[in-house]
């Protein structure tokens, strides 16, 4: 059975087994590259209890090791919120995947408050770390707070990606954000990836929790990509993928949503998905799929309740 601390002392362990490597260097105190410009960057515990992440990156590593230290690309590892991991929390002040920059300089009128916070400092240095290496491709692991029926994949929209995501697991729905982003929560480490013209792809495994066998298809997800292939692939015209479109808003902090949503669990246009304190219902405002639902601390911190992403076909580009 997997513990916070084991997993943690199991990466550590395993990062030691690459010193030896030509082209290793850490980039971060739980960061390691083997290679100057890496393949694939694979970030994990943005979120500090969204544990599978590192227990897949834990596997892969050993396996790569039994492989006499070759995978088939070269890649990168980064745990990106070990302090709030170690609490097993999802942040310890703010939202840290709502905290980065999609510019050198951050626009608009800036909170002094959250700029104090841990996970906006924490979020510069990720952000020095990405530019430094320019990544060809990362892969971000999470885990959803409501229960999924599936694992799926976020990623913005961008026709090379979804074929992607497509190519990695035809089964696993793919959801997209558009320009205008993903949250008036504030910048995702996709967005600031899209910025810097870092392909990304975004996996949310299952919810929250350590799993060895998701953790193990994980791992043989990650171990087997056919790096030339993945990134050499053109936009395939017809591939399903699902586009966010509404936001679930919060006109008052009263409002609630119903107990029991799911992450994919499709909804209608006008259904009724929560109530405010004096009964008035929050309905869906369009038919698509519920992402995100918000319970509890995440839902008090946050503008929005959840996301509905609509059916879109890939088109000709």
């Amino acid at each position: 059975m997997s513990s916070i601390q084991d997993e943690l002392t199991k990466f550590q362990t395993l990062h030691n087994q690459f010193k030896i490597l030509q082209g290793y260097a850490q980039v971060d105190t739980y960061g390691f590259t083997t290679s100057p410009t890496p393949d694939i960057l694979f970030t994990a515990i943005t979120h500090g209890n969204e544990v599978i992440g590192l227990q897949s990156i834990n596997l892969f590593l050993e396996k790569v090791i039994k492989s006499n230290i070759s995978a088939p690309f070269t890649f990168a590892v980064m745990l990106n919120n070990i302090k709030a991991y170690e609490k097993n929390v999802r942040f310890i002040d703010k939202d840290l995947n709502r905290s980065f920059h999609v510019s050198q300089k951050p626009t608009g009128i800036i909170n002094v408050e959250i700029t104090k916070t841990y996970e906006y400092a924490r979020a510069r240095e990720i952000e020095i770390v990405i530019r430094k290496l320019k990544p060809k491709l990362i892969i971000d692991l999470h885990q959803t707070s409501a229960p999924t029926t599936s694992p799926f994949f976020v990623a913005p929209e961008d026709g090379r990606l979804i074929s992607m995501a497509h190519a990695l697991n035809p089964d696993w729905p793919i959801i997209c954000f558009d320009a205008r982003g993903f949250s008036r929560d504030g910048h995702t480490l996709s967005e600031f990836a899209r910025n810097e013209k870092i392909p990304v792809l975004v996996i949310e495994i299952s919810q929250n929790g350590f799993d060895q066998s998701l953790a193990r298809l994980m791992c043989e997800k990650l171990f087997y990509i056919n790096f030339e292939k993945l990134t050499t692939l053109q936009p395939k015209p017809q591939t399903v993928y699902y586009k966010i479109t509404k936001q679930l808003t919060k006109q008052t902090q009263d409002v609630e949503l119903l107990p029991g949503l799911e992450n994919l669990q499709p909804v209608s246009d006008g259904e009724i998905l929560g109530y405010t304190a004096n009964g008035t219902e929050l309905k869906s405002p369009a038919n698509g799929l519920l992402i995100f639902p918000k319970y509890g601390k995440s839902a008090e911190t946050s503008h929005e309740l959840g996301l509905i992403a609509t059916h879109q076909l890939l088109k000709n580009e």
